[in-house]
């Protein structure tokens, strides 16, 4: 496949995998929201705030990759890329402000989650969707070149990384009765969080 060709088969499947991810994000939303909300879990809450700011992130890129010339990057694209990239970083420090705050007001307080086996469901089924999504993006951003694309897949990594602590931490609590192991999972979070939003930042600044 030559070049002039490339460039339009590549953004019209970044467009898929992120209408792909941004289905998924909606679904991890609304199930680690509804459930979290409903058995006071913080870290299940975290995971589902995290996947709206993921949804909000994939649809800033979303749209930037729509606006993007299918034979050549436009003269504009960079300053668009900039955009998502500082949508990205932000959005995963308010989320990491919002995660210290209330991990410590629970612990503080000894407030202990009830068991959600939905939530449960969810972050063991994000441990295979998410890593999928994640490589795509990953290989589809290096190649078209787009840095908010590859911004974007580092985020979906992240959330990967979450769904692994939201297991251990709402396993714990369910099946040793752990109360205090669902905050310690969402403090756990926040190394990711400033990680990947510092790293989506000082791509911005085109560092």
């Amino acid at each position: 496949m030559n070049s002039a060709t490339a460039r339009p088969e590549l953004i019209t499947r970044a467009l898929l995998v992120e209408k792909l991810s941004i289905a998924w994000m909606v679904v991890e939303a609304a199930v680690g929201l509804a459930s979290g909300i409903a058995g006071h879990s913080l870290s299940l809450v975290v995971f589902g705030l995290n996947s709206v700011l993921e949804l909000f992130a994939g649809g800033a890129v979303y749209v930037q990759l729509r606006r993007e010339s299918p034979e050549e990057a436009s003269p504009h694209s960079e300053e668009r890329q900039r955009k998502a990239l500082w949508a990205v970083g932000l959005t995963l420090w308010l989320l990491c402000l919002y995660v210290i705050v209330n991990a410590l007001l629970a612990l503080l307080h000894h407030r202990a989650p009830e068991k959600t086996l939905a939530g449960l469901a969810v972050a063991l089924a994000a441990l295979i969707i998410t890593p999928l999504l994640a490589s795509a993006k990953l290989r589809l951003g290096r190649e078209i070149p787009n840095r908010a694309l590859v911004a974007d897949a580092k985020e979906t990594i992240a959330c990967g990384w979450l769904s692994i602590v939201v297991v251990f931490g709402v396993g714990l609590n369910a099946s040793l009765g752990w109360w205090w192991a669902d905050s310690a999972a969402a403090l756990a979070m926040t190394p990711f969080l400033v990680r990947e939003g510092r790293d989506a930042i000082r791509s911005a600044r085109g560092r």
